[in-house]
């Protein structure tokens, strides 16, 4: 069994993602203490999108609070979707979570 250092939260917010100079919508699946699972819906393919990359990741959170990280890509499955094209869920780890990412992570527990 995998060992976490802590617990997965479902969790539903949209953000983005800029990596590279370029920005895409992403999904919020679920936060941890240090990581997050999104999605990104793309009609086409995004090169920047790549396992040990880095990524800033801005947030807006449920009470308006503006989050902004780093982030490192530590997996990525590509999916297709007929209707959209492909979709994208990576797995990032935050390279130094925020105050406010962590009382945000705190407060669904």
């Amino acid at each position: 069994m995998e060992k976490r250092e802590s617990k997965r939260v479902p969790f539903s917010l949209n953000a983005e993602v800029t990596a590279c100079g370029n920005t895409y919508p992403v999904s919020i699946e679920n936060i941890s203490g240090h990581g997050m699972h999104m999605i990104a819906p793309s009609p086409g393919v995004i090169e920047e999108f790549i396992p040990g990359s880095t990524l800033s990741i801005n947030i807006t959170s449920p009470e308006g609070k503006r989050i902004s990280h780093q982030a490192n890509i530590k997996w990525m499955r590509i999916e297709t979707e007929p209707l959209i094209g492909l979709i994208y869920n990576l797995g990032v780890r935050i390279i130094t979570p925020a105050q406010s990412h962590k009382d945000m992570y705190n407060g669904l527990l």
